[in-house]
């Protein structure tokens, strides 16, 4: 069953991030992450996110050195080589 998700709701935001792990996403893990804690940065969830976009700073740093490419367009690359791993 789909449901519409809340995206003024903090816990929808931890909620992808966390799904976006799950499923090896981890731009999207990131950008829903930064979300988090950009828009509710007193949430009792934001300490957390906060520690896991460290971890996926470095990953995601990483992954575009390793891809030759440099961070911010990277980044980009990696988000969209997530969404559209979605619609495979």
């Amino acid at each position: 069953r789909l449901a519409a998700a809340d995206s003024s709701e903090p816990t929808a935001w931890l909620a992808l991030g966390s799904a976006a792990l799950s499923n090896a996403q981890a731009a999207t893990a990131h950008r829903a992450f930064t979300h988090m804690a950009v828009n509710w940065p007193n949430h009792p969830e934001t300490a957390a996110s906060l520690g896991m976009l460290k971890t996926l700073d470095e990953f995601l740093a990483e992954e575009c050195r390793r891809r030759g490419l440099d961070e911010a367009l990277g980044f980009r690359v990696l988000l969209l080589h997530d969404e559209i791993n979605l619609h495979l």
